[in-house]
């Protein structure tokens, strides 16, 4: 087969798609592993992943999780849950008198909110980094692809063999 400009256009085309989505997506790797690691996080002793530094995606899912777990053990002995329900016994103490309400519901509203902004920016680095590691994966796909085409379309022999007419069975209607 021979190749003709479309088959050179379509080959170019794949190419450019491997090329952006290794490119792009290690960009998008890099970014998140870089500012992770400027973070200068660390895993507690209370941790499997103990002194461990956070500085990618998979460690930021991790650390997002042992948040949640000490947010959820700060919040039960008071007995709630979920920011939402300390939140709401919070501003229910407020009166006109004392507009910050009880303090110590205050103090665990806000720890409460801050494990939950850090979790949700912790995820959020972690699902770029995901986004990253598809766009390279799906990169080197399109860069095979390009690379199979050429290798097809400059075959000389044809790539399938059809039957002769002599080798043609008879179909019985």
């Amino acid at each position: 087969m021979k190749r003709n400009l479309t088959t050179y256009l379509a080959i170019a085309i794949l190419a450019l798609f491997g090329l952006g989505g290794i490119v792009g997506g290690t960009v998008a790797i890099q970014m998140v592993n870089s500012n992770l690691e400027a973070q200068g996080i660390t895993f507690a002793a209370d941790t499997e992943w103990a002194g461990q530094s956070v500085d990618n995606g998979l460690d930021a899912l991790r650390f997002q999780g042992v948040i949640e777990e000490h947010v959820s053990a700060s919040l039960e002995p008071a007995g709630f849950s979920t920011y939402e329900e300390v939140s709401a016994a919070s501003r229910a103490t407020a009166t006109e008198s004392n507009p910050a309400g009880d303090p110590e519901l205050a103090a665990l509203r806000r720890s409460s909110l801050d494990g939950n902004l850090l979790r949700g920016t912790l995820f959020s680095s972690f699902a770029w980094w995901t986004v990253g590691w598809v766009g390279v994966g799906a990169g080197i796909a399109f860069a095979a692809l390009a690379g199979l085409a050429y290798r097809i379309t400059g075959q000389s022999a044809p790539l399938y063999f059809p039957a002769t007419t002599q080798h043609r069975e008879a179909a019985l209607v």
